[in-house]
């Protein structure tokens, strides 16, 4: 007897905001049957909670814990393509991150040529650095040029179908040609359900970073940093930095409830909006003060701290969002 194929999307997830992305599509009727594979390169409790919250609704499910070493991680992959059921058949791909080696490599050996693409986080719409550059390192240069060209960066991220955006500003992928299509990443009514009659006056919270770990900062100016940060603005609650993995300095130094969860940054603080009348949230050009620009009742704070990474698009993109941005000499004074 001949099996018959099932025709569904391949969705790769590489951080936890891919899947909330993800949910938002599948609620829209964007994607329907699917099979999802998540990618990550620390095996941690967030990561293995958005990795079962999708996977919940799909057809299939793998999740793969990679090294950032090309043939571990190769091998990995291959094994997990020759293990795949022979009833999956994909006739196109969903990825937040489609620039990454992996996500092209996948796609060219499943002969998956239709993308679909949505947003990685902040750098979509930076205005330069890594998504905005065609240039990829040697490996992967090499390996398209002389296996399939079609998959070289600068080649299939204009062949995208759509990309899906949570930002309403200008997208890397205008810059290739690409229909985009706006969605909302959270649902203000849904905020609100089961909110507190007897709300208290204002949570202070810190964004943790991963300076030290990505060698922007030393690990002892980081723990400076988040001391002038946290008793400037009388931080109740720090959430730190899914990268960071040493919090000695802030616990040791900073009176304040570090706040150790599955969930991502967003979810708590939209969660404690239940709680508090005004939620203020302080972070160092991060991700999550643009993901919750446009909700209601949370007051947005960038530091701005000299880094190695590009910054003056992100600059740009909070002062048109009115997302007040303090100097980091103004915390030393």
């Amino acid at each position: 007897m001949v099996w018959s194929k099932i025709t569904m999307k391949l969705i790769i997830c590489y951080t936890p905001l891919h899947v909330l992305i993800v949910e938002k599509l599948i609620a829209l009727g964007f994607i329907k049957k699917y099979y999802l594979l998540y990618l990550c390169f620390t095996n941690n409790s967030k990561h293995r909670h958005y990795y079962h919250r999708l996977m919940k609704g799909s057809k299939g499910s793998s999740y793969i814990v990679l090294k950032h070493a090309i043939l571990n991680d190769s091998y990995k992959l291959i094994k997990w393509i020759k293990e795949l059921n022979q009833a999956y058949e994909f006739d196109a791909i969903f990825v937040g991150n489609q620039k990454h080696f992996y996500s092209r490599i996948i796609a060219w050996y499943l002969s998956i040529t239709k993308f679909y693409t949505f947003d990685d986080g902040s750098g979509n719409i930076s205005g330069d650095g890594y998504l905005y550059e065609y240039r990829e390192n040697n490996i992967s240069t090499m390996f398209f040029n002389i296996i399939s060209p079609k998959y070289l960066y600068k080649n299939c991220a204009g062949n995208v179908l759509t990309h899906y955006t949570i930002y309403d500003e200008e997208n890397v992928y205008d810059k290739f040609g690409v229909p985009k299509i706006k969605i909302d990443l959270f649902d203000e009514n849904k905020t609100t359900e089961g909110r507190s009659e007897n709300k208290k006056d204002e949570l202070s919270v810190y964004l943790g970073n991963a300076f030290g770990f990505d060698s922007e900062l030393t690990q002892f100016e980081e723990d400076q940093l988040d001391k002038m940060i946290v008793e400037f603005f009388g931080v109740n609650l720090y959430l730190p930095h899914p990268r960071r993995t040493d919090l000695k300095g802030i616990e040791e130094n900073c009176n304040v409830r570090v706040e150790f969860n599955e969930k991502i940054s967003e979810d708590i603080i939209l969660h404690q909006l239940k709680e508090y009348k005004r939620i203020r949230v302080i972070g160092c050009y991060s991700s999550t003060l643009l993901n919750l620009a446009a909700m209601k009742g949370i007051c947005l704070v960038n530091i701005e701290v000299k880094l190695n990474k590009p910054t003056a698009g992100l600059q740009s993109i909070f002062n048109k969002l009115n997302i007040k941005t303090v100097k980091l000499s103004e915390l030393e004074s």
